[in-house]
């Protein structure tokens, strides 16, 4: 039995391929019944054919490998499926929508030997590469890494006094001693500043993505972002870790906030108030070192947003944070009553979380959440170094001219090159909406009493059924957004005169966009635009540069992506550094979006908003 795909395809005429003739040949397609044709094929090798040819082209050479290996499993390993590919060469109309708009179809060559890409060594990445090595075996792969040294948060995101859970790079280093003729390690290079990910496709089989989340997720509290002292959870772990280029806390103050309930707050607690004797038995770069022991912090407090019963860290973590040398652990006051409720609430709890919460109970007085914290309530959590301190210290909010007394570490969120957070968050849309209508048909069927039942490999057929009709959906929003990028208008404004007179005679809302070249943001709000502007006709979208604008050198480094909203040369709204606010991979959606949330509606009519007005 083999599987072989075709030497040319076009897959916009969907021509169907000449296959060579076998006797017993087999043709798949992206919506073949798999369960149906494996009993086709299980009756001719058992009645009739000693071999079966299974053709298929692109995404259907998955399917037809799903046929062929529930034929083995059926048939109890008395055949063996063997595959055969040849080089393609695929028209392909699903390019970028790059600034240039050009809508001309590209070919690219994809080679027989499994040439394969992953972004990210780190644990991931790696164990990804690692099952990769295993079950293909003629492919050859290379890891890419934007760091200076591999394997990602296992050396740069574990505390340094837990060397047990870096033990697996010891796996990660022999997975590179024995594989070095198929495996590559490229570190110090960065996807879409050194290497575009259009780059990377054209010279790889399969790019696989697995570089995490890096960027911090914002806090809604007022201020918070006007200190020169405020640091990500990651920002700061980075930094202990001795990442280069990691920001350097001032450690010159007594008083430290970690907001969050979670491991790594702990983490970031705990180091904080460990001497440099302690870490000096540790990984911890000598210059950190140093800096720890010239560090001042007396206190850290700890600010859960919920309470005990949604603490997410172990209880060896917390017992290490109690039992710190020099420290004293103890969370403000709570009453008898609150006690035993917390307690009989923790008895219905697995046994991991209720060991923790009973270890709380012993040691603490008060959960408060972080609104009573902000409004200067009872501390959630208290962990001082001193051994004088009260039994329920208070803490008030940090005013902005003291602003770098306090740090604050908090979670983080995920980024991507250009397109594939877009195509990811589209998918899960479109997935949605349809498990929605899915839902909806059955509870009719199940109104008029109908009931029905599917076999499993009926319900795998339908999810890879489902994949495909996702994927063609991404493809005609993409090709839809294309088209309105064509028809939009977006006006070029080449001078500080052009601006001004643009916000004085324009009739309809305008939208102005300040960019500078060679930011790959801009580069991005330049595409947004484009689509925008086909798609609001009544809305006026233009485009400068800050530094033609008159804007300061300051700004047009830190500054941009700018959005500013006029409406009868009323400004209305002005939004910096937008991929700050919204991400580095944003999208025409996300910006009306956003838009929005500002009260400033693309949709309404001038007209119509004066009204609301």
């Amino acid at each position: 039995m083999s599987i072989e795909s075709d030497s040319h395809y076009d897959i916009r005429r969907r021509a169907p391929p000449a296959f060579p003739k076998t006797g017993a040949d087999i043709i798949i397609t992206r919506k073949t019944n798999i369960s149906a044709y494996v009993t086709r094929c299980e009756k001719q090798l058992n009645c009739q054919k000693d071999a079966i040819a299974l053709h298929a082209v692109g995404h259907a050479i998955n399917h037809a490998l799903i046929v062929a290996l529930n034929i083995e499993k059926r048939m109890c390993g008395s055949v063996k499926a063997h595959v055969v590919t040849s080089s393609v060469d695929v028209t392909d109309d699903l390019i970028p929508l790059l600034d240039g708009l050009d809508l001309q179809s590209k070919t690219r060559s994809i080679s027989s030997s499994s040439r394969i890409a992953v972004i990210g060594s780190g644990p991931a990445g790696l164990y990804l590469t690692s099952a990769l090595l295993r079950r293909c075996a003629d492919s050859v792969i290379d890891v890419f890494d934007k760091a200076p040294v591999p394997f990602g948060l296992v050396r740069y995101g574990v505390a340094p006094d837990h060397p047990e859970v870096k033990n697996c790079t010891h796996q990660f280093d022999r997975l590179f001693a024995e594989n070095g003729h198929r495996l590559s390690l490229f570190c110090n290079v960065g996807v879409g500043s050194d290497i575009s990910f259009d780059e990377l496709r054209s010279h790889y089989d399969v790019v696989a993505l697995a570089y995490g989340a890096n960027r911090p997720r914002r806090l809604n509290i007022p201020g918070i972002y006007d200190s020169d002292n405020c640091y990500s959870g990651s920002e700061f772990v980075s930094w202990y870790n001795g990442l280069p280029g990691a920001r350097h806390p001032k450690l010159d103050c007594e008083n430290v906030v970690v907001v969050g309930n979670g491991n790594v707050a702990l983490d970031c607690a705990r180091i904080l108030l460990s001497s440099s004797e302690r870490l000096s038995k540790t990984d911890v770069p000598e210059p950190i070192l140093r800096e720890i022991a010239g560090s001042k912090v007396h206190n850290v407090c700890i600010v859960g947003r919920r309470g005990p019963l949604d603490i997410s860290f172990t209880i060896k973590e917390l017992r290490e944070q109690i039992n710190l040398p020099s420290s004293v652990f103890s969370i403000g006051d709570i009453t008898k009553e609150e006690v035993e409720s917390l307690l009989a609430e923790s008895s219905r709890m697995p046994r991991p979380k209720r060991r923790v919460t009973e270890l709380l109970l012993k040691n603490c007085f008060v959960m408060a959440n972080l609104e009573s914290r902000i409004l200067d309530g009872p501390p959630a959590g208290y962990c001082s170094s001193s051994e004088d301190e009260g039994d329920s210290p208070a803490l008030k909010v940090v005013k902005d001219d003291d602003a770098h007394q306090a740090k604050v570490m908090n979670g983080f969120r995920n980024t991507g090159v250009k397109g594939v957070l877009e195509d990811y968050r589209r998918s899960v849309d479109i997935r949605r909406m349809d498990g929605e209508a899915k839902e909806r048909a059955i509870a009719e069927m199940a109104k008029r009493g109908m009931l029905s039942g599917r076999k499993e490999e009926e319900h795998n057929d339908s999810d890879l059924e489902l994949d495909d009709d996702v994927l063609e959906k991404i493809r005609r929003r993409r090709l839809e957004d294309m088209r309105n990028a064509v028809k939009s208008n977006v006006l070029e404004l080449e001078s500080k005169e052009q601006l001004l007179s643009a916000i004085e005679e324009c009739s309809m809302l305008l939208v102005i966009h300040l960019y500078e070249n060679g930011v790959s943001a801009c580069s991005q709000m330049n595409v947004v635009f484009k689509t925008l502007a086909g798609l609001y006709e009544n809305t006026q979208f233009c485009r400068i540069r800050a530094k033609i604008s008159g804007l300061s050198e300051d700004f047009c480094t830190k500054g941009v992506p700018a959005i500013q909203v006029y409406r009868k040369e009323k400004l209305i709204g002005n939004f910096i550094k937008m991929d700050d606010c919204i991400g580095d991979d944003f999208t025409a959606k996300e910006i009306v979006e956003f838009l929005k949330s500002k009260g400033i509606n693309l949709a309404a009519s001038l007209s119509e908003d004066e009204d609301s007005d």
